[in-house]
């Protein structure tokens, strides 16, 4: 069986609209491998939401990535502020709940000011901590400096801050279960499950681990979806804003 064939299925079986949107995680690393990503989704008319972390993009890497702005291809938002961990045991974290959360502040304003300093207002007030994990203080912090939506994993549980949106993702190219990567057909049986259920999809991406083979089949997963009717390519604001309603 092909590993789309349920993800064709299930756009054909659905009677709603189930709209998608891609993050790509870790801007300022691997100038190159992003820009493969940008071309393969630019082929097809997508635009791909780029998480930037501030602290590792240069004014070389900015000035690529505004390129891919102006032609509709690209759109950026916060990805922590220098994606270092901070935790001393268990998970990796930045943003963690053990830390002060003046210094949560601090790194926080640090990266609005320095992506301000680089893409002027192209950047959305969108923040995603690296790996996907913060506390409430964060999300709290975050509501305090005027961001708008938080963008986590679907199984983190929501923080619920007043005025903060949450727009999670829900399908994780690199997804592992019990330690091993999903095989291509689990990749798209999880696809077809989200379509199953309304959507909306949110495919994330990390272009700096995203080898030739794996770039070919993410463009095959974008002609599938944009050739459907079913299908609709939104933005990571969108969601949100219809989520609001």
């Amino acid at each position: 069986m092909n590993w789309l064939d349920p993800v064709r299925a299930a756009l054909d079986e659905t009677d709603r609209r189930i709209a998608f949107f891609v993050r790509n995680d870790d801007g300022g690393w691997d100038d190159d491998a992003l820009d493969r990503l940008f071309g393969c989704a630019g082929d097809r008319g997508i635009a791909i939401e780029v998480a930037v972390i501030p602290a590792a993009t240069s004014e070389r890497s900015a000035g690529r990535m505004h390129a891919w702005i102006d032609a509709g291809i690209a759109r950026v938002h916060q990805h922590g502020w220098q994606h270092l961990n901070h935790e001393t045991e268990g998970r990796k974290c930045e943003f963690g709940s053990g830390r002060p959360e003046a210094a949560i502040m601090s790194d926080l304003a640090a990266g609005k000011e320095r992506l301000a300093q680089l893409f002027g207002q192209s950047v959305d007030p969108i923040f995603t901590p690296p790996w996907n994990r913060c506390g409430r203080s964060t999300a709290q912090c975050l509501h305090t400096l005027g961001f708008e939506v938080l963008s986590r994993e679907s199984n983190a549980e929501r923080l619920s801050v007043p005025g903060l949106a949450e727009v999670p993702v829900n399908i994780d190219w690199f997804a592992k279960r019990k330690g091993v990567a999903l095989t291509a057909l689990q990749r798209g049986e999880r696809i077809a499950e989200c379509i199953a259920g309304g959507g909306p999809i949110g495919l994330m991406l990390h272009h700096a681990v995203t080898d030739p083979h794996e770039l070919i089949e993410i463009g095959r997963l974008f002609d599938v979806l944009g050739s459907s009717s079913a299908a609709v390519a939104t933005s990571m604001l969108d969601v949100a804003s219809t989520s609001a309603q």
